[in-house]
């Protein structure tokens, strides 16, 4: 199939609310990883089916699309994962700030984070109260040619201190892409000081140069029980407005630590996929209060919980009105469940 990267549609419509617009125009706003290319072909064509079905309702997500990821886990990386493992989340940011109050917030301990990374790791510890570590990495210059490489020292002193390390590979903004030998490493250490993994590989599929990407739970079976992994294709293939994002469960005790999500909103649920066998990924699902679908449709489904608890989703305080009403699929809300409600969708 190909593609004409010379045609840039002009976004700069003043009814849309998108990064052109929201600045004067004389800002260009690089700050965020959206593209001004078209979506594929097939991509937009499946999105015409599901809107020419003429209706927008509620699902779930089907066996189909857990399969088509692993498959696409499979085919491009030999990484055998679990169809079953596999679930649909609101985003990046809202899953990594889940996953750490999942594991951080009953500790004593923090999560540890790399940086120059970007500001939404650095988010976490207002969204949940876990302390933030860091262990920068280091960075060496040769001419005009910067890189950076991991500082190991700071590594194993903050990864002692940590309940759960959040990985960006390959890395915001550097755009460095991790070895199997420093992936094996990190890993290591975290399995030794009992680190949960939370690897946040979005950019995953965006190479350059015959770069190869390792996910880091593909490293081992004992990594991969440490370890959620967080994939998306909305970075690959330009379609960050329809929140599609997955993770893998990790097993044994992470799992009985986190509880599983998977509901889909009506407006965001179309599968724009075109294969079953893992050559582009389908979209499903949101889930969160209003913090984590703070930019998704309204229709969308919605944590409801009492004004002034916090989402088990992205951690926040929640700033919802006591009237409003929507699904609870879990009663599970702050750490037992005693903040939750249920009542039907309105």
């Amino acid at each position: 199939m190909t593609y004409s990267f010379d045609r840039a549609p002009d976004r700069r419509s003043p009814d849309r609310v998108n990064k052109w617009t929201w600045y004067p125009p004389d800002v260009l706003p690089l700050w965020v990883a959206d593209m001004d290319f078209r979506a594929p072909p097939p991509v937009l064509a499946a999105l015409r089916r599901a809107v020419d079905e003429g209706v927008l309702g509620y699902e779930l997500p089907s066996k189909a699309l857990s399969e088509t990821v692993a498959g696409r886990m499979q085919s491009l990386y030999g990484w055998s994962v679990d169809p079953s493992s596999v679930v649909a989340v609101t985003g990046i940011v809202s899953g990594f700030n889940v996953a750490a109050r999942a594991f951080g917030a009953s500790r004593k301990k923090g999560y540890l984070i790399q940086p120059p990374v970007y500001n939404e790791f650095h988010s976490v510890q207002a969204n949940t109260g876990i302390k933030e570590y860091e262990a920068p990495l280091l960075e060496r210059a040769k001419g005009n040619i910067l890189r950076y490489e991991i500082d190991w020292d700071a590594f194993e002193k903050q990864v002692s201190k940590a309940r759960v390390f959040i990985l960006c590979n390959p890395h915001n903004p550097i755009g460095q892409i991790y070895s199997r030998r420093d992936l094996r490493r990190m890993a290591e250490m975290c399995l030794e000081n009992d680190v949960v993994i939370i690897s946040d590989e979005i950019h995953s599929e965006l190479l350059l140069g015959g770069q190869k990407f390792t996910p880091i739970a593909a490293q081992s079976k004992a990594i991969a029980q440490q370890t959620i992994t967080l994939v998306s294709p909305s970075k690959t293939f330009n379609v960050p407005g329809i929140s599609a994002v997955f993770r893998t469960k990790p097993t044994r005790t992470c799992a009985r630590n986190m509880r599983v999500w998977s509901i889909s909103s009506g407006c965001t649920s179309a599968v724009w996929g075109c294969s079953r066998r893992g050559r582009l990924f389908p979209a499903s699902a949101t889930i969160g209060c209003m913090n984590c679908l703070r930019i998704s449709r309204p229709t969308a489904t919605l944590w409801w919980t009492t004004p002034g608890s916090t989402c088990p989703m992205c951690g926040s305080r929640s700033r919802m009105p006591r009237t409003w009403r929507g699904w609870i699929a879990e009663s599970w809300c702050g750490r037992d469940g005693s903040q939750a409600r249920r009542t039907n969708s309105s």
